[in-house]
């Protein structure tokens, strides 16, 4: 499946905090999927939302990296401009009992869970994450996009 075929009909996506930073690592086997996907959502093209733990997964990312200070403040700030390309959510009870559910039904982590309610609350029709293993299993709740599994058509 291409990345066109995997987003048709899509106007609304979350993206996992893996996908972030598979994007900021230029992760080979994702980044050219990853950067149109970028493009579409700085364009305007197609509404990224992701939940506000997305914020500190990927700076603690940024920080844990091993990089010298200056290194470390301008993945941080990499990070702080690829957010500003999605909607973050903050948890709200909704979001919450979501999670629960999908937790239990699907054993996911919790943070997992909380991000996947986040875009099941906040409407999406499809889910962007490096995290094949886990997400794989929800595909019945909502459209799976892993970016590392398209084809590059």
């Amino acid at each position: 499946m291409t990345l066109a075929e995997a987003l048709r009909g899509v106007t609304r996506i979350g993206v996992d905090s893996s996908a972030f930073i598979d994007y900021s690592t230029a992760a080979p086997r994702s980044i050219r999927t990853l950067t149109r996907v970028v493009e579409r959502l700085s364009a305007g093209a197609l509404e990224g939302v992701t939940t506000v733990l997305t914020l500190t997964e990927v700076l603690t990312y940024a920080r844990v990296s091993g990089k010298a200070d200056a290194e470390q403040r301008k993945a941080e700030e990499d990070f702080e401009a690829l957010l500003g390309a999605v909607r973050i959510v903050a948890v709200t009870e909704a979001i919450a009992r979501r999670a629960v559910d999908l937790r239990t039904r699907y054993r996911l982590a919790t943070p997992d869970a909380v991000q996947l309610g986040t875009a099941l609350e906040a409407g999406c029709q499809a889910f962007l994450t490096s995290d094949a293993g886990d997400f794989l299993r929800v595909a019945g709740e909502i459209r799976v996009i892993v970016p590392a599994m398209l084809t590059d058509g």
